[in-house]
């Protein structure tokens, strides 16, 4: 059995007010934005980063956004955020040992 697919991680979290992302609301309470990554892995070793997404932090799960607040919130965040090093884990191991072996 193979076990294979794609888990995402997150990269950056921005919080916002309501006020600030031009969402109609009565209180003042943070809400909270992450940027993440998917990425693919095999026997649960990342082997390499997908595609980038915003998300909204839920205490239960993370939900994606609307595209018309997506396009809001791309214009007040920097999205040059690289992916991190282990998503190529999968990758460097392979090369580790095929350089090993000869």
């Amino acid at each position: 059995m193979i076990l294979f697919g794609y888990r995402n991680i997150k990269l950056k979290s921005y919080s916002y007010t309501a006020k600030e992302l031009g969402l109609p609301s009565d209180n003042n309470s943070k809400i909270v934005i992450e940027y993440r990554q998917n990425y693919f892995h095999l026997f649960f070793i990342p082997f390499f980063p997908l595609n980038k997404f915003l998300a909204i932090e839920d205490s239960e799960e993370v939900g994606e956004l609307s595209k018309n607040l997506e396009n809001k919130i791309k214009s007040l965040i920097e999205k040059k955020t690289k992916a991190p090093w282990y998503t190529y884990l999968g990758l460097i191991l392979i090369f580790i040992y095929i350089y090993h072996l000869f």
